[in-house]
């Protein structure tokens, strides 16, 4: 039986975020918001909030993307993190990938 996984790449990427002009769950709402629309604007990756839902100066987001070519997977991954990086409001504290 064939491997249905083979040629498939599955890339995450899990960003840590502070935010420290934020001193509500509304405000950090609005900039976590800001950055997931601005992420699924590229319509390539999967995004969604993971962690720290309830602390007003943090934030988890994790960005998915699956394709069959590992190189073209790494370059929407990067795009996610330039993207994170140069947005306003927040500091990237940490980022992770893995690949499945």
């Amino acid at each position: 039986m064939r491997d249905l996984r083979e040629g498939v790449h599955l890339g995450l990427l899990v960003a840590d975020l502070s935010l420290p002009e934020c001193f509500s769950l509304k405000e950090k709402r609005s900039v976590v918001r800001g950055v997931i629309d601005a992420l699924r604007h590229a319509r390539e990756v999967s995004v969604a909030e993971v962690g720290c839902h309830d602390a007003h100066t943090r934030a988890r987001i994790a960005v998915a993307c699956v394709g069959a070519d590992r190189a073209h997977v790494e370059r929407l991954l990067d795009r996610a993190l330039r993207t994170i990086e140069s947005r306003e409001g927040l500091v990237l504290n940490d980022a992770e990938r893995s690949w499945c």
